[in-house]
């Protein structure tokens, strides 16, 4: 579980046109006493699903636009708490100073960068900035993973993509398919992906780890997922607004899926609540074809955003790239028997 955090809203500096959040009402900038809120209710929240550790995520808008002396004053109301932190940021405002306070304060950074310039700059701008920030944070050894939006302009690059990633040291990477109005056909999304795999396979297993393969293998020798994608039920990433506002995950924050707000109901009371028990739930309501599939078990109809009449838009590539690693399971089960260290 991971209660999502937007200090300061949509507010962002970098309009990336695929963005699902530019467009939400924007709730101004946390207070001391919502923040405050936020961390204790979180602390018990947690406790009653039975997480001793309290991960604490910043996400926006561009949560680095409140500047350093916000979470510096954020760190200090953290006392006596066990806890975690992690930022989601564009890079674009990272510098010297910000990565000194990273890195003592143990954050957790997710930087989002969809390739290189030619590639970046499609739908998003800043690439010099933010390949300058994904520097400094592996210049100060700050873990950070790299987030890459896939659409219609990138998902036939995936080398370049790939190469670009790896020549840049970045390790841990997630690939984030882009599903609008006109979504680029599903077959493409599982072609990317059996590249990177091959290309990842032959030259970086053990070395790179890229976020869906993991999740796939952990459900194939029946371990449980931890993205929400994978999972039998919605609701983990609930996202608490700057206003105290909170609603059901982060790709539903609509008047529909509120909650209510922190300062009359609890975060614990909010998500037991049966309006988020049946958004949960919910997550199982597929079409017939996802039932019967034998892929079923791994996909779980993958993100209800992304379904159209109950059925994953991107189910086609899903197949694909799911069918691929199944068929490389005993190829890949070896070289984790070689890279003993990897083994679960």
């Amino acid at each position: 579980m991971q209660i999502i955090l937007k200090p300061n809203s949509s507010t962002c500096n970098n309009n990336c046109d695929y963005c699902f959040y530019k467009n939400k009402p924007n709730r101004g900038i946390i207070d001391e006493k919502t923040l405050l809120a936020y961390y204790q209710q979180s602390v018990i929240a947690h406790k009653f699903f039975g997480f001793s550790t309290v991960n604490f995520s910043f996400q926006g808008g561009e949560p680095t636009l409140l500047g350093l002396d916000f979470f510096k004053r954020a760190i200090k109301l953290q006392k006596n708490i066990n806890c975690t932190n992690s930022l989601q940021t564009n890079g674009i405002l990272l510098n010297e100073e910000w990565c000194k306070f990273l890195k003592s304060n143990n954050f957790l950074v997710g930087i989002s960068i969809d390739g290189p310039k030619e590639l970046h700059e499609k739908h998003r701008k800043n690439f010099e900035q933010t390949i300058k920030g994904l520097r400094l944070l592996h210049k100060h050894k700050i873990p950070f993973n790299a987030l890459v939006c896939l659409h219609e302009d990138n998902i036939n690059n995936p080398i370049q993509i790939y190469d670009f990633l790896v020549k840049n040291n970045v390790v841990y990477i997630q690939f984030i398919p882009i599903v609008n109005e006109n979504p680029f056909p599903s077959v493409e999304y599982g072609n990317f992906m059996i590249e990177i795999f091959n290309k990842w396979f032959s030259r970086d297993f053990g070395k790179i780890f890229i976020h869906d393969f993991e999740q796939c293998l952990q459900i194939i020798i029946g371990k449980s997922p931890t993205q929400c994608i994978y999972r039998n039920y919605c609701g983990h990433n609930p996202v608490l607004e700057a206003n105290g506002d909170l609603y059901s995950c982060d790709h539903f924050v609509t008047d529909d899926y509120k909650l209510g707000n922190i300062h009359k109901e609890s975060i614990l009371e909010l998500l037991n609540s049966p309006k988020q028990i049946a958004f949960g739930k919910a997550k199982a309501n597929v079409s017939s074809n996802c039932k019967s599939c034998k892929l079923f078990y791994i996909c779980k109809g993958g993100c209800p955003k992304n379904r159209k009449n109950k059925l994953n838009c991107l189910c086609e590539g899903n197949k694909i790239f799911i069918e691929y690693i199944l068929s490389n399971f005993n190829k890949i089960i070896e070289k984790i028997s070689i890279h003993s260290s990897l083994l679960p």
